[in-house]
């Protein structure tokens, strides 16, 4: 029994230190301040309450909420959350959200209660949220959860009003952070370029996934934040991160010229614009 004992607590630490999912990016202290290390990275419930961080040059993790800092990103243009007072649920409570798109309209996406929340925040601080109710899970609640989408849906609509179709063409699509995302996006760059460039906070969730080297989890090797360059395409709208392809199809009906080619009618303008992120200090 105390050779049990013993081994138990001889195993205590590192129990204690290691990670299920360790990768490496930075947090953003309250004074604004960039400190890069490492994210243990987990479930949505989890990253919404805590980040848990090790700095670079420290053995240990430290739980940070969001009162403790403004936010924190893995590294390589990954998944980014910021600190906001949630309103969506039956209380107040301050929450890491995602941030998902920066603009005259600026788009969050909230996890609380096992639901997703989207927060629509306008240039002046006004916020709508929005809740993925998956109507046709429970047809118990159908008429409920109809009626209360139908009554964001129609305050989105108010919030984004230079553009009529808004709320019909809300109603009829899947609340995702990508079919979101590309609906502000179109709206930021169409009627609130006075806000500046619209900055999508794009990933890859590949690099979220942990990968073993024999004996430890270790983190992913990812390299230090960059400054992407978007590609924005008045019409039709396109944004996209550098050295991404565009799909065939939108290459097909959508033909962009080259720098040396002409504009003609129907024929796409293009240019390169360079995008600063907010609260981000370089090292």
């Amino acid at each position: 029994m105390k050779k049990l004992v013993l081994l138990l607590l001889a195993t205590l630490p590192i129990q204690l230190t290691a990670q299920v999912n360790p990768q490496k990016g930075y947090i953003i202290t309250n004074d604004n301040d960039t400190v890069h290390g490492t994210i243990d990275y987990l479930t949505d419930a989890r990253n919404a309450k805590a980040c848990l961080f090790q700095r670079n040059g420290e053995s240990g993790y430290k739980t940070l909420s969001p009162s403790d800092i403004r936010g924190y990103r893995l590294g390589g243009d990954g998944i980014y959350y910021v600190s906001r007072l949630f309103t969506g649920g039956e209380k107040e409570e301050r929450l890491f959200a995602e941030f998902l798109l920066q603009g005259g309209v600026s788009l969050y996406r909230y996890y609380y209660d096992d639901y997703n929340y989207f927060g629509f925040v306008d240039s002046d601080g006004k916020e709508v949220i929005i809740r993925d109710d998956k109507l046709n899970d429970d047809l118990s609640t159908y008429s409920h959860k109809l009626q209360e989408r139908r009554q964001k849906v129609q305050e989105i609509g108010a919030l984004m009003e230079r553009d009529n179709t808004i709320a019909n063409r809300l109603w009829k699509m899947d609340l995702t952070s990508s079919d979101l995302t590309r609906l502000v996006r179109q709206y930021d760059e169409e009627y609130c370029t006075e806000a500046g460039d619209c900055i999508v906070f794009q990933y890859d969730r590949k690099s979220l996934l942990p990968f073993h080297t024999g004996s430890m989890w270790e983190p992913a090797s990812v390299t230090p934040p960059t400054i992407p360059r978007l590609m924005i395409i008045p019409e039709p709208i396109i944004c996209r991160i550098r050295n991404t392809p565009i799909p065939e199809s939108l290459r097909r009906s959508s033909p962009v010229p080259t720098s040396s080619s002409p504009a003609s009618a129907g024929t796409c303008m293009h240019r390169w614009r360079s995008v600063t992120r907010p609260g981000v200090v370089s090292r």
